[in-house]
């Protein structure tokens, strides 16, 4: 949405309305421990993001603005709470990314094997590692589209 449209957006009535409805329940699933942590590749980067959402393919997507000119590519997600994310940030600030430093959720592709890193997740990166070799190209359903 441009920013004009943007602006004439909010101005209705009906339209605020919706989306400050859309933001309390989003909070409220927050809250509730509903979410999942997500591990994004910049394609071409060396790095991969992780990061928080309610709906990761939607958020990665979101990532990959033309404004931005970065693609993102989603390795996998697994079910976890914002606060998981947050400790799992302080934990791997010494391993953020140089070339990303402004950037916090930005890391090299090695951290993607650290034990800081949740299990499920970890394997579920591996598997798409392992599929892509095997078969040219990441398996289909499940988490690891």
């Amino acid at each position: 949405m441009g920013n004009h449209r943007a602006a004439e957006f909010w101005k209705r009535p009906e339209h605020r309305a919706s989306a400050l409805r859309g933001m309390r329940l989003a909070r409220a699933s927050i809250e509730r421990g509903e979410g999942f942590l997500y591990v994004a590749e910049l394609v071409g980067a060396g790095a991969v993001k992780i990061g928080f959402s309610l709906n990761p393919r939607a958020r990665v997507a979101g990532l990959c603005s033309r404004k931005a000119r970065e693609h993102f590519k989603l390795l996998a997600f697994v079910p976890a709470t914002l606060e998981l994310e947050q400790e799992l940030h302080r934990r791997l600030v010494a391993r953020r990314h140089p070339k990303f430093a402004e950037r916090r959720e930005f890391y090299p592709f090695d951290v993607l094997t650290s034990r800081m890193l949740p299990a499920a997740l970890r394997q579920l990166v591996k598997a798409r590692a392992m599929c892509r070799r095997k078969y040219g190209r990441h398996r289909r359903g499940g988490e690891l589209r």
